[in-house]
């Protein structure tokens, strides 16, 4: 799927357009200049909220989205795929930072162009953007390997070969979170205290349909209550705090 950046240039064309998913003002801003910076590109947009970047994405058709894990606390790659269906050329990549196995599957299986790590030095996520712009699929090289071993769970995730370097309920946790997006979109917003009502408004689910998700994710994980459905999806990190 990805291929990992290489330290090499890429050819030059202007009048590239990037659209930024950030929901602290100040980072927002500040990506947005740095970005401006690259030679190859001549204008980024930046915004705050998933509604306003899905808007703006289809309105622009930018040549790159990127895009954070979440907008103040709900997963971007929702956003991501609502892009997709109205636009399936769009070109999506997520900007991370630290991030679990668990998240990394979510992001994986919405099938970005690329993701690029923070934690990279600034000329290395220039270059890695600039091959995302240039049409190749790419992943920083802090984050190749976590990408190649969730890619590998992905091909395999449907109960046949073990999954390598994953304990044995990181397997089965996984395993169960692979059926669907909807799985873990349910387990998300019943664990941040979200009413079934609540979530099939969100989801544009029918409440039998999220009421069926929440008994099955309940009965699968073992877990009689919401404080300890909370306490699940802070720790295999779902939910942020």
């Amino acid at each position: 799927m990805f291929t990992d950046v290489s330290s090499g240039g890429v050819p030059s064309k202007s009048g590239r357009t990037i659209l930024v998913g950030e929901s602290a003002t100040l980072l927002r801003e500040a990506l947005k200049v740095w970005l401006e910076t690259i030679p190859v590109v001549a204008q980024v947009y930046a915004v705050g909220r998933s509604d306003e970047c899905l808007e703006m994405a289809l309105q622009l058709s930018p040549d790159l989205v990127l895009l954070p894990s979440g907008f103040d606390g709900e997963p971007a790659v929702r956003t991501a795929m609502q892009m997709k269906q109205h636009n399936p050329h769009l070109k999506i990549a997520f900007w991370l930072g630290e991030i679990s196995d668990l998240l990394l599957c979510d992001i994986l299986a919405s099938r970005p162009v690329g993701v690029v790590s923070t934690r990279e030095s600034p000329d290395q996520i220039i270059r890695t953007i600039e091959q995302l712009l240039e049409g190749v699929h790419t992943c920083s090289d802090r984050l190749s390997g976590q990408v190649r071993r969730i890619q590998d769970h992905l091909a395999r995730s449907r109960g046949r070969k073990d999954i390598i370097g994953l304990t044995a309920r990181q397997k089965e946790v996984l395993r169960f979170l692979a059926q669907g997006h909807s799985v873990k979109e349910v387990l998300r917003f019943l664990a941040q205290g979200h009413s079934v009502k609540e979530v099939a408004t969100k989801m544009h689910l029918s409440a039998k349909s999220v009421d069926s998700h929440k008994y099955r994710i309940m009965k699968k994980l073992g877990i009689h209550d919401r404080v300890h459905l909370t306490r699940f999806a802070i720790r295999e990190g779902l939910l942020e705090v």
